[in-house]
């Protein structure tokens, strides 16, 4: 069959699938805002296509008619349709888009509605400016009007060699009917996955091709929930490639200029005058990180709309910014340049990135693998400085080095996962009002701004709140000890009472931004790491201020975690312990209520103020 041919076929192969979904209305007449209470709209029928063509093309064709059943639906959801591509390599042709009324009447989306705009992820860009988004404004929308849309994104050749895909299969709104389809050419194996759901896949041979067809009914919306796990683990998701392997994957990827980490002699020459007043490696790699991290933009747009093709880092530097994983190597290679030994890798989730089914749409992030000269293997960012390495962020990660002589991948298994922070302080609190004293930071992993340290130790008076010096005793990867001197005073006057409320760390618990929980939830909630946070203080009081506080003691233990608080008062000495420690970072479902027992025992606002009256 001559390629002409299959093009025509999986064309008409396509209408004919949109014109049996019309003979199927029947069932949109059930969709309502009775039948579907919750929701704002409903995807009646949708349906993505892929096809890959023996010259290479690549054509993907969408479908869907979207019935809404709320004036929200309309307003602030569903008014418009983007649709983002590279016009380099991408074609977009609209097959249809119009609106079906309440009363049946059918208005056709009018030529003015259709508009090219540069990407928010492009823009302030050189390098990105050729993407564009086409913006869809629907008309004639009203409660229990249809949306239908069908559109077709045509990839040449050159784009990508490999067809590949990441569906997550639930939508915004519910769909009461999901057809995807993968055709390719005939004696070419497709590899694929479905994850979290058991729908069988239908295969049917024509001339000069194959097509792989998985169906779908009722699918949920997505859940609305913050705090969740990652989506690939909350919703049926299908991944295929027609890559035999990550191998092949691989050595595509990576033999591309970009990874050939070539600068020209003035950069070099740049970056060598930046190192000649600087001193010792450490100093070396702190500032080549802020350099490249500060001075070049970060431009959002994901490789999937560049084809996977990278910027040459001499391009890179020269537009002042690229997006994550040209950056990634911007600093890779600056740090080499210096003498820093420095590999990108990429970041997968082991259970999730298969090896017989080569795909990047699944690396989840980009980062450097690095040292210094007394700690190895840091893990950092070239888009954001962090106060910490990554390291303690990637227990359970796949690490994937993005190296044309290193094909290895490992697995991140750290032998404590639990990050720890302990406060022990001597405070007097005098007749001024005044506090003073010390607190002894101790702390582990994720919690302990070794980096931020490193960098500048005079950071060290930001552990907490009101201090006024501070030394470090002990600074390494795994663990900093500080000596905190503290300078603070009570709350001013209040209806006759004084208050205070001892500082927290802000690098602890109170950095997740955990809100007031709801009652119930219907999926896992994750925190950022498992966590222990610990405070113990005495304070000395003097003899013209009374504590109004009550001796307290409470304590909830549970199988999530446990919190201690106590406050307690011998003579003129008050003891004051708060702690929380929650050593997984998964929350089942059945365990929220056990989880949302300990949050809210730790946030209430009555169990961490102290309040005085003066005699």
């Amino acid at each position: 069959m001559t390629l002409y041919n299959m093009k025509v076929i999986a064309y008409i192969s396509f209408i004919l699938l949109i014109l049996l979904t019309a003979c199927e209305d029947n069932t949109e007449k059930n969709i309502n805002s009775e039948t579907y209470p919750e929701s704002d709209a409903v995807y009646v029928k949708m349906v993505k296509e892929y096809v890959l063509y023996e010259d290479g093309d690549i054509e993907y064709n969408y479908y869907h008619k979207l019935k809404l059943l709320t004036h929200f639906a309309f307003n602030h959801k569903y008014g418009e349709t983007f649709i983002e591509y590279n016009p380099l390599h991408q074609n977009i042709e609209i097959n249809d888009s119009y609106t079906i009324m309440a009363d049946g009447k059918k208005i056709n989306t009018p030529d003015n509605a259709f508009n090219e705009v540069l990407p928010r992820s492009a823009s302030g860009s050189p390098a990105f400016n050729m993407l564009r988004e086409m913006v869809i404004t629907h008309t004639a929308l009203e409660v229990n009007s249809n949306i239908v849309l069908d559109y077709s994104l045509s990839s040449d050749e050159s784009y990508f060699p490999f067809l590949i895909g990441d569906e997550v299969l639930n939508a915004e709104s519910p769909i009461k009917d999901l057809e995807i389809r993968v055709i390719v050419p005939e004696g070419m194996k497709l590899n694929y996955r479905l994850l979290n759901d058991t729908a069988n896949v239908n295969i049917s041979d024509k001339a000069g091709s194959k097509t792989y067809t998985w169906h779908f009914e009722n699918l949920p919306a997505k859940y609305s929930e913050s705090f969740h796990e990652d989506i690939h683990k909350l919703y049926p998701t299908l991944i295929f490639s027609t890559a035999k392997d990550y191998d092949e994957i691989h050595d595509y990827f990576l033999n591309q200029m970009a990874f050939s980490y070539n600068f020209s002699n003035d950069i070099i020459d740049e970056i060598h005058s930046k190192i000649n007043i600087w001193h010792g490696k450490d100093e070396h790699m702190l500032n080549i990180w802020n350099f490249i991290v500060d001075d070049f933009k970060y431009f959002p747009v994901s490789e999937k709309y560049t084809g996977f093709k990278l910027n040459t880092v001499q391009d890179i530097w020269n537009n002042s910014g690229g997006n994550k994983l040209e950056k990634t190597l911007l600093l890779s290679t600056a740090l080499n340049e210096a003498g820093i030994l420095a590999q990108p890798v990429a970041v997968a989730c082991p259970k999730l990135f298969d090896d017989t089914c080569g795909n990047p749409l699944l690396f989840e992030d980009y980062l450097i693998k690095t040292g210094y000269e007394h700690n190895k293997d840091i893990y950092i960012s070239a888009i954001e400085k962090e106060s910490q390495s990554e390291l303690y962020n990637l227990n359970g990660k796949l690490i994937i080095p993005l190296d044309i002589n290193d094909n290895t991948k490992y697995e991140i298994k750290l032998e404590n996962s639990i990050q720890r922070a302990d406060f022990v302080g001597k405070l007097k609190l005098t007749n001024k009002s005044e506090i003073s004293g010390s607190v002894i930071a101790n702390l582990h992993g994720s919690l302990n701004p070794f980096l931020m340290l490193l960098e500048n130790p005079t950071k060290a008076y930001k552990i907490l709140n009101n201090v006024k010096s501070a030394k470090i005793e002990e600074l390494t990867m795994g663990k900093s000890l500080i000596n905190l001197e503290i300078k603070d005073k009570l709350d001013d006057e209040q209806s006759g009472y004084l208050f205070y409320s001892f500082a927290e760390y802000n690098k602890g618990i109170a950095s997740f931004h955990i809100p007031n929980l709801p009652e119930k939830r219907l999926t896992a909630f994750k925190i950022n790491f498992p966590f222990s946070e610990n405070y113990s203080y005495t304070l000395e009081l003097p003899d013209k201020l009374e504590l109004i506080n009550t001796n307290f003691s409470k304590t909830i233990s549970n199988e999530i975690g446990e919190v201690i608080i106590k406050i307690e008062k011998r003579d003129n000495l008050l003891l004051f312990e708060r702690s929380i420690t929650i050593p997984k970072d998964i929350i089942q479902v059945d365990k929220y209520k056990d989880f949302r027992a300990l949050i809210k025992l730790w946030n209430n606002p009555k169990y961490k103020e102290l309040i005085f009256k003066e005699l």
